[in-house]
């Protein structure tokens, strides 16, 4: 990596990303890797979600639409 790149390359601290539950984060068991296509480095990983917790957002999001909850929200939330 010339000089150049080396001051545009990214801090090498990556950041981790969760998932926002019925109100509370929650961290995968996996997480995969988004790197960097312009200097190779790991920029973000990502909670890989499983099955009962893609099944737990959807019976958030369904009680939440049933009981008018969404529904009250201003459009910025």
């Amino acid at each position: 990596m010339n000089k150049m790149a080396q001051k545009l390359a990214p801090s090498g601290v990556a950041r981790d990303f969760g998932f926002f539950i019925d109100g509370e984060w929650r961290h995968g068991r996996e997480m995969f890797e988004r790197k960097s296509p312009s200097h190779d480095v790991v920029v973000t990983r990502i909670a890989r979600c499983t099955e009962d917790d893609l099944n737990d957002a959807v019976a958030a999001a369904r009680r939440a639409f049933e009981n008018g909850t969404w529904a009250v929200l201003p459009h910025f939330s």
